[in-house]
């Protein structure tokens, strides 16, 4: 039985039904949650499979032939998949003329939902596995390797940021903070997970950092700086308020 597919079908499942009782928030439909849906699994793969070839470029001649076989046969990566159903939700959006912060946000916490399932997947298909370590697990591809049991932890994790979301919504000031915390958590945990790896379909840069390493930096990078920048421009407008008001 393919354990990854069903796993992520699962996960896909749960997650759909988690959105389902929330969009009366965005004003979305049923049949608006299906072509929401249907696009972003669709924009979904292609992301994938676009940041999977990039992922291969260090072990990949860059001939036509091989990028075309990678994008039609190749992985999936998750980074890819998720700005793939990012760019997805913001096309049907603006098609629906749809709230898209309000709905990025309202769907954020069903994306650690979903991976939770899907990285269950990857532990019980023996793929994304883990260094070799004292204790963990076996996987089939390599009966004579115990790993460390890296998936799990990740799957852990993901579940803890959606349970984060769920739970601390109601206290956020700002609704639209849910993708920006998901991001950030996500990335942190992603980038020190990433040392635990095993497999090198993932993509080494330098010789130090894999694709999603680089991604997650580049997140965090983002958020940081953009933090900021609002804390800065956020005085600058109380100090000449300040002025004014004396």
């Amino acid at each position: 039985m393919p354990m990854y597919a069903l796993m992520a079908t699962i996960g896909l499942m749960f997650a759909v039904i988690f959105v389902y009782f929330r969009t009366y928030k965005a004003g979305i439909s049923f049949k608006e949650l299906l072509l929401y849906l249907m696009i972003c699994s669709i924009s979904a793969l292609i992301g994938a499979r676009i940041i999977f070839v990039i992922a291969m470029l260090p072990q990949i001649d860059l001939t036509l032939s091989n990028i075309l076989y990678y994008i039609l046969n190749g992985g999936i990566v998750f980074y890819g998949g998720m700005f793939g159903v990012l760019c997805g939700l913001y096309f049907v959006s603006k098609i629906l003329h749809k709230d898209y912060t309000l709905v990025i946000n309202i769907i954020a916490p069903s994306i650690p939902l979903f991976h939770f399932f899907a990285r269950i997947g990857c532990l019980f298909a023996g793929c994304c596995y883990g260094v070799p370590w004292p204790w963990g697990v076996v996987m089939m591809n390599t009966p004579h390797v115990v790993r460390f049991p890296v998936q799990f932890f990740e799957s852990v994790c993901n579940l803890i940021i959606f349970f984060i979301l769920f739970f601390k919504e109601h206290k956020l000031k700002q609704y639209n903070v849910n993708l920006r915390i998901y991001l950030i958590c996500y990335a942190i945990c992603r980038f020190i997970l990433e040392y635990f790896r095993g497999d090198s379909v993932r993509g080494i840069w330098l010789q130090s950092f894999s694709t999603a390493q680089i991604i997650s930096l580049l997140l965090l990078l983002y958020f940081l700086s953009t933090g900021i920048y609002k804390n800065l421009s956020t005085r600058k407008f109380q100090n000449i308020k300040g002025e004014k008001h004396d």
